[in-house]
């Protein structure tokens, strides 16, 4: 199974996107990225898609192991806010298997069979999220296009539960089926590009266009999905933090959304990045004394 990363340089410049992509600061956040792609290539072969900034950070300064790297993010034309096109522009690109794996995942083994061989792949399935439902109200206010596939969906589910994915591992082996759900995202995207601004919170459209629409996609297909856990998760989703249990008991770790932001959890991989890669630690800390990264 072919393992891809993606690295969009914009958005984590920003600090309205929230300090290095929400990232308490900029040290963690190019720790989470060597931790995550060195603790993949101890099990994969790992491919980067990224820009020309994003190359230059993360290969050429920080030395990052990617056996292919191409630049195909730097021609991305959408605003900053939309921080999942990069994603969605690196699964459009895939013309065979695979699985893209987000640069907060921590992983101390392999990928199961079961899920290699899955169709369609992602970390978990997120059933009734609060906001989601906020989220498609507030489209539902200012879009002037909704994909049918999301409209069949809240009128079966509405008025019992309603489903999305976490895309924090997301792919599969079924690629007609991620042109079409790639497809459909960038016309759900353009579609509604001069409304954005509208929305109380123009990010949260990331959410939808990636996990959402993914799900909703597969449900009108009758596709079925692969996950990585498939049990409930707690929706805070604290058992993905389990730092102290690796790698025996545990072996997959993601600080997602707003635990980038929380101290002791940056510092827990800075510590295991230390820990098992002295010398990208110490490189990185090189790099930002010297204005570098």
């Amino acid at each position: 199974m072919k393992i891809i990363q993606s690295y969009w340089s914009k958005p984590y410049n920003r600090a309205s996107n929230g300090f290095y992509g929400g990232w308490y600061s900029k040290t963690f956040h190019y720790m989470s990225c060597a931790l995550s792609c060195l603790k993949l290539s101890e099990f994969y072969t790992v491919e980067l898609i990224t820009d020309k900034r994003g190359k230059r950070l993360l290969v050429e300064e920080m030395g990052l192991p990617y056996k292919s790297v191409y630049d195909d993010l730097e021609y991305i034309d959408y605003p900053e806010d939309l921080w999942a096109v990069g994603k969605i522009v690196a699964y459009a690109k895939q013309n065979e298997s695979f699985i893209h794996v987000d640069n907060d995942i921590f992983i101390w083994n392999s990928f199961s069979n079961d899920l290699v061989n899955s169709d369609l792949i992602a970390q978990s399935e997120e059933e009734n999220h609060e906001y989601y439902e906020k989220f498609y109200d507030d489209i539902s206010k200012f879009f002037d296009y909704i994909p049918q596939q999301i409209l069949e969906h809240r009128e079966n589910y509405s008025q019992q539960k309603n489903f999305s994915v976490n895309a924090g591992i997301l792919g599969g082996n079924n690629v007609d089926f991620i042109k079409e759900y790639t497809n459909e995202a960038f016309i759900f995207i353009e579609k509604n590009l001069k409304n954005l601004n509208k929305l109380p919170d123009p990010s949260s459209f990331n959410l939808l266009f990636e996990q959402y629409l993914f799900y909703c996609i597969a449900q009108t297909n009758k596709e079925e999905i692969g996950y990585y856990f498939d049990t409930k998760m707690d929706s805070r989703y604290k058992e993905l933090l389990s730092f102290w249990n690796v790698p025996n008991s545990c072996s997959y770790i993601h600080p997602l959304s707003n635990y980038k932001n929380y101290y002791i959890i940056c510092e827990q991989i800075t510590q295991r990045l230390w820990f098992e890669y002295p010398d990208y630690y110490k490189r990185i800390q090189e790099l930002i004394k010297q204005n570098i990264l």
